[in-house]
């Protein structure tokens, strides 16, 4: 096997993750780099200061949102053009692996779109329309006059010295700029919605995440009590907490002793996170549902090892959850919609429970099922747990991975 010289370019990388997105990354990169493969991580320099970082990965590049300045926003923009070349020259690439840059400039396609190596998008979410319509919204702010005479000669100014210095800055990307010419995604339901969308290239391939099975292990279990429920994921509306808060509330006195650990993420708006809490309260739940800090990955083993059941209640299009793999990994049960590509896992009384997505009553009748059948919970996690094992071991989905770019350079 020759090496790969491959350039990872992604928005976040553990151990700062906001989701599975960054997790999956996180995953393959390192996956690729312990089978012999030469890799280099561009990533935003979000919260550098509390990550140090192995070699391998440079926190160098910038989140246009941590900029409230134009001017600022600017020269970071042009700092960013600069560190990416500066890698492609040093690092000599033979492949880009880029993967999620929805917070970073949108500008760096264009720049992606001119090496001359191949470039592999892998996608998870459908957020290209999103990042050029990001460009525009910055594109409108350099066009917009001054409130001031002063500040509209500065601008005016910069503007010049722009056109110039840093043309890529005053002008919108639009989607002809993104050029996806290779594709990865990890859903047949991710890539289905890029074809309709227009984005898909006709050198694409699915590949699903995996999960090392190392790191992820347990024996599926009959809960001694009521069985112990987990929920995993960013505090946003999309993922549906709320669903389970209502079923819990729901189920009568019997089933009382069921209880939910909530792992969550705080995102904007954060009026949601303190709405769910709300509930919490004047529903009476405070004993039952309880709020951790977030979990760092590494951490995760040891939070599912300690619950029963994995409640995945999404309303919104789901990729290929990561936390799926995971928990069925460490011998949890699931109760799970089937948003997006979960029911490429998730099947019905096979790999877990299902309930229809916003279902909180539907819900509620799958976790009294659970709480009456203790040998329901351990079989459905047991079917699960083979399934991960057999098809999503991280190391085969290495391969995969390893496979495709190899012969995109061949």
């Amino acid at each position: 096997m020759t090496p790969l010289r491959l350039l990872v370019l992604t928005d976040h990388y553990p151990p700062h993750s906001l989701g599975g997105y960054e997790v999956a990354c996180h995953a393959v990169s390192e996956g690729l780099r312990e089978r012999g493969h030469d890799v280099l991580v561009m990533t935003s320099n979000h919260v550098a200061a509390s990550a140090p970082s192995p070699t391998h990965v440079r926190r160098v590049l910038h989140r246009p949102q941590d900029s409230p300045s134009l001017f600022r926003l600017a020269g970071r923009e042009m700092a960013d053009h600069r560190a990416l070349s500066r890698a492609v020259a040093e690092w000599k690439p033979q492949v880009v692996s880029a993967w999620s840059l929805l917070n970073l400039f949108p500008s760096l396609h264009v720049a992606l779109a001119s090496l001359p190596v191949p470039v592999v998008y892998n996608l998870h979410d459908l957020w290209l329309p999103g990042h050029v319509q990001a460009s525009e919204r910055r594109w409108q702010a350099w066009g917009a006059r001054g409130s001031s005479v002063p500040k509209r000669a500065v601008k005016a100014a910069a503007r010049g010295a722009l056109r110039v210095a840093a043309p890529f800055v005053l002008r919108p990307v639009t989607l002809d700029d993104v050029r996806v010419r290779h594709a990865v995604f990890c859903s047949r339901f991710r890539h289905e919605q890029h074809v309709v969308a227009g984005l898909a290239p006709a050198d694409s391939r699915v590949i699903y995440n995996g999960v090392d099975l190392a790191r992820f292990t347990g024996t599926p279990r009959r809960p001694a009590g009521a069985p112990r429920l987990l929920f995993v994921g960013r505090l946003v509306k999309e993922k549906g907490l709320d669903t389970v808060i209502e079923a819990i509330a729901r189920l009568d006195r019997q089933v009382s002793g069921i209880t939910l650990t909530v792992a969550g993420v705080p995102s904007y708006p954060h009026d949601y996170t303190d709405s769910l809490r709300q509930a919490v309260r004047e529903r009476g739940l405070n004993a039952r549902v309880r709020f951790v800090d977030p979990v760092p990955n590494e951490q995760m083993p040891a939070l599912y090892a300690e619950h029963d059941v994995l409640v995945f209640p999404s309303i919104g299009p789901e990729g290929f959850p990561v936390t799926l793999l995971e928990a069925a990994a460490c011998g949890l049960a699931i109760v799970g919609s089937l948003t997006g590509g979960t029911g490429e896992f998730l099947e019905d009384r096979m790999t877990g429970l299902t309930f229809p997505a916003g279902d909180a009553r539907a819900l509620a009748t799958c976790l009294e099922e659970l709480q009456a059948s203790p040998a329901l919970v351990e079989q459905l996690a047991s079917a699960a747990q083979a399934r991960v094992r057999e098809r999503f071991d991280i190391h085969r989905i290495v391969d995969q991975t390893a496979a495709y770019l190899e012969r995109l350079i061949a």
